[in-house]
């Protein structure tokens, strides 16, 4: 049965967003309206907070980026502000744009240069960009060499932080078609691309209903729109339109506490005031009916993140909801939301006019590591040539597989082809990874018998809790499993604990789970006597009977007995000691290690998970499942947005609810039935955040077939079972 919002929940959705996501909120929903963009990077005149004039630039030159060839300064007649503004010994910082353009010059960065220059940041100082300009021209760019060391330029770009913010593409051709209703859109991009938050705009003009199947993404949308000031109501666990509940901001009868100021007693009936309705798949139904009473069908439209979740299986208690929540939905404006739907025909479940909208950045590049700890190329795994035909014609019309092609391993194999670039703007992490595709179409059929494949190899990664854990870099590792127990397993017995230390471990987490346990039925018969409606407020006013009074008193008792247990430093992956340990100290700069307070340490001691996994959070390790307690896995996923988690063990079931980002996969050996939708959604959650290098790694290269050739698409199938017209 599932679950309505509990207090928690409610609660989490109120903590504000920081100050810089707040404003790219705000930036997504003005941008329905506006095509605007947020500079990262400012000139000198904003820095100075001077207004713009011919007459200032050059006496601005000449104070701050003096240079040869500037014509000598004429006397400016100052306005008071502005000569206190100049006077002093006031400097200029390196990241303002003209800094950065004069550095790149006496540098000799003109592969930079010239992408900095394609900024054209508003009021920056004439002399200094044409000064640039000048010096980017008399420069003769060696492109062969460019090209061989586009890793090091691209990869690790430094106009990325510069560069202006802006709506992502697909969402400005998402916002364009929904200027006009009555449609379907097909809508792809990558995770982590701003789909989710594509809702927030669409609300300028439609009411929105927001399906979403993983509860803690719905909860993280909620809490956008709670930042960003949308009036939002919540479907959860609804029997009935009646158990809709509105957030106070949508709130529009209701009663103020006197004492407090609180809003209390609010009407749910009342939803008028509702822009968007975020709801799950079983209760979608009911939202859909309750917005239907406050405006017609025309101005709502139904956005259904994930569409396609339980569809890779033949038979799931979700599917006959899927069926008719798709045959009893009567909102003409759709969007079919995720990083990889199934290429069907559509006409076949809608009469609706179609659009797509596909948008894969292969701007980055995640390396795949083979079980041989080598660099996959999608060609090294074609058997014969004409496996390798559909290889390269699958990677041209499924551009989102780019992203996972290293880069460096398509330079080592084209390096002896000439380049097809003819300027340094051509040289683009895109346009290699498409000549590489291209000159996989030109290999003859000799030349592929005859053909050498030379692999990049890479250190082991097995051994992640003991040697090679130095190789989990830059940001949280996730693994994917079927079977989590056998990963968990794993990791406590490759962590080489000593026996003595976990012998000892076990007898008082033995304890500890006793009185977990009274804790559990305490807690239980609490729940019990408190059948009141009001029990959540009253417990928070301490207005108990005497019964549950003693209960409490009982458990603070037992939490008290609850003993402290920490590793040493030596055994948690990644500390300086356990990089020490294995002779892997020169690792610490990029060994991403855990931070898991002692506090959080405790709350996990008094849960009822098996003890081994309160060993495995110790060391930094926490296991995603859907058999686990509740409570455990609310503190997970709280370590997890958090980033305080070295490793997270899950399940295929968090492939669609996990939306952290992580800078290295696994995918084990038991996931090899996985589907190509699948997959692709697996490895989505790695390589979202900061340009870092990313990996996953394959535990079984079977698996690269499923990636890079063709595949039967059992989603596609039942899509069109379920949803059939």
């Amino acid at each position: 049965m599932e679950q309505k919002l509990t207090r928690d929940e409610w609660n989490s959705v109120e903590v504000p967003v920081s100050a810089a996501e707040r404003d790219i909120l705000k930036f997504i929903i003005e941008g329905f309206h506006t095509d605007t963009v947020l500079p990262r990077c400012v000139s000198a005149y904003t820095f100075l907070k001077i207004s713009p004039s011919k007459e200032l630039d050059l006496h601005i030159a000449h104070l701050y980026f003096k240079h040869a060839g500037l014509p000598p300064l004429e006397k400016v007649k100052l306005k008071t502000a502005d000569k206190i503004r100049l006077q002093g010994d006031k400097k200029i910082p390196s990241t303002v744009y003209e800094m950065i353009l004069m550095k790149m010059c006496s540098t000799g960065s003109f592969f930079h240069l010239e992408r900095m220059l394609q900024l054209n940041l508003k009021h920056a100082n004439p002399y200094v960009v044409s000064y640039c300009q000048k010096c980017l021209d008399a420069y003769v760019p060696p492109l062969k060499e460019l090209v061989m060391n586009a890793p090091a330029l691209l990869e690790h770009n430094p106009c990325d932080e510069y560069t202006n913010i802006s709506l992502y593409s697909h969402q400005k051709e998402l916002f364009a078609l929904f200027k006009e209703p009555n449609k379907m859109v097909l809508y792809t991009a990558h995770t982590g691309m701003g789909k989710t938050l594509s809702p927030l705009g669409l609300s300028e003009k439609y009411k929105i209903i927001y399906v979403c199947a993983a509860r803690h993404i719905a909860i993280a949308f909620a809490t956008a729109c709670c930042s960003s000031g949308k009036k939002f109501a919540m479907a959860f666990g609804c029997s009935s339109e009646e158990d809709i509940r509105l957030h106070y901001s949508a709130a529009k009868k209701f009663t103020v506490d006197k004492r407090s100021g609180g809003i209390r007693n609010v009407d749910n009936s009342r939803g008028e005031d509702v822009e968007i309705i975020i709801t799950t798949i079983p209760s979608y139904l009911h939202a859909m009916n309750y917005m239907l009473r406050f405006h017609p069908k025309e101005e709502i439209l139904f956005y259904f993140d994930e569409p396609t979740i339980t569809m890779n299986k033949p038979d799931d208690p979700l599917h006959p909801v899927l069926q008719r929540l798709w045959k009893e939905n009567v909102i003409p404006n759709i969007v079919l939301s995720s990083a990889t739907l199934p290429d069907v025909d559509y006409s076949e479940i809608t009469d609706l006019p179609i659009h797509k909208i596909q948008s894969h950045d292969t701007d980055r590049t995640v390396q795949v590591i083979s079980s041989n700890h080598t660099v996959v190329l999608p060609h090294h795994y074609c058997e014969t040539y004409e496996d390798l035909q559909k290889c390269m014609q699958h990677l041209a019309s499924h551009p989102v597989l780019l992203k996972y092609v290293d880069l460096r391993s398509i330079l080592a194999f084209l390096k002896d082809k000439p380049i097809p670039f003819q300027k340094m703007k051509d040289i683009t992490i895109p346009s290699i990874k498409n000549w590489y595709i291209s000159s996989l179409g030109e290999i003859s059929r000799e030349d592929w018998v005859r053909m050498k494949h030379e692999k990049l190899t890479v250190p082991s990664t097995i051994q992640f809790c003991a040697e090679d854990a130095w190789t989990c870099s830059y940001a949280p590792t996730i693994y994917l499993a079927d079977d989590v127990s056998k990963i968990a397993a794993y990791c406590l017995k490759t962590s080489k604990i000593p026996v003595s230390v976990l012998n000892d471990l076990m007898i008082t987490l033995g304890k500890n789970t006793a009185i977990s346990e009274k804790m559990a039925r305490l807690e239980k018969d609490m729940e019990d006597k408190n059948v009141d409606a009001d029990k959540e407020k009253k417990m928070a006013d301490d207005r108990v009977c005497p019964e549950v009074k003693k209960i409490q008193r009982e458990l603070e008792v037992l939490q008290s007995q609850i003993q402290s247990i920490t590793l040493p430093d030596y055994l948690i992956p990644n500390r300086k000691e356990h990089l020490a340990r294995f002779g892997n100290e020169d690792k610490q700069s990029v060994a991403f290690t855990s931070d898991v307070d002692v506090a959080t340490i405790e709350k996990i001691l008094s849960t009822e998970v098996e003890p081994s996994w309160k060993v495995l959070l110790m060391l930094g390790i926490g296991v995603f499942s859907t058999t686990v307690p509740p409570r455990y896995l609310e503190i997970m996923k709280e370590l997890a947005v958090q980033q305080k988690l070295y490793l997270i063990i899950a399940t295929t079931s968090y492939i669609y609810g996990t939306n952290y980002p992580f800078a290295n996969a696994y995918i084990a050996k038991d996931l090899k039935d996985i589907t190509q939708e699948e997959l692709i959604q697996a490895m989505g959650r790695v390589g979202r955040d900061k340009r870092v290098p990313y990996s996953i790694r394959i535990r079984d290269d079977a698996i690269l077939q499923t990636l890079f050739m063709p595949q039967p698409s059992p989603e596609g199938s039942k899509l069109v079972e379920l949803f059939h017209k």
